[in-house]
């Protein structure tokens, strides 16, 4: 499987900004990856950085777009246009969505 995510031409292209940031790759993906498909979006947690900073700044760097879907809990999508090779040997689009680790108290502490 880390074969398969190491591969992948999204987290390719990103992987040379993630040199400083603890960051992990969540959700639909990995399951997409576990049933061998291929998925459009890449769900990542960041946990030692400013998220928004970090998602503005990777934006700008791969002339992508930004959108911050959620201040509060930090959660921002950046969208690659032409920036990956689709099933048609074409250049397509994906989705990044960036967002901040939280802990279990933190977690707890919002549903009181």
């Amino acid at each position: 499987m880390r074969n398969l995510i190491e591969n992948d031409e999204v987290i390719k292209l990103i992987k040379p900004y993630l040199k400083d940031v603890e960051a992990y790759i969540v959700g639909g993906f990995v399951r997409d990856i576990l049933m061998n498909k291929k998925s459009p979006d890449r769900d990542l947690i960041l946990c030692n950085c400013d998220v928004e900073k970090f998602s503005r700044e990777l934006a700008d760097k791969l002339n992508a777009h930004f959108i911050e879907l959620d201040s509060i809990n930090k959660i921002y999508r950046i969208v690659l246009e032409n920036k990956i090779d689709n099933f048609w040997g074409k250049k397509a689009g994906a989705q990044l969505f960036l967002s901040k680790a939280i802990d279990i108290k933190e977690l707890v502490s919002n549903i009181n």
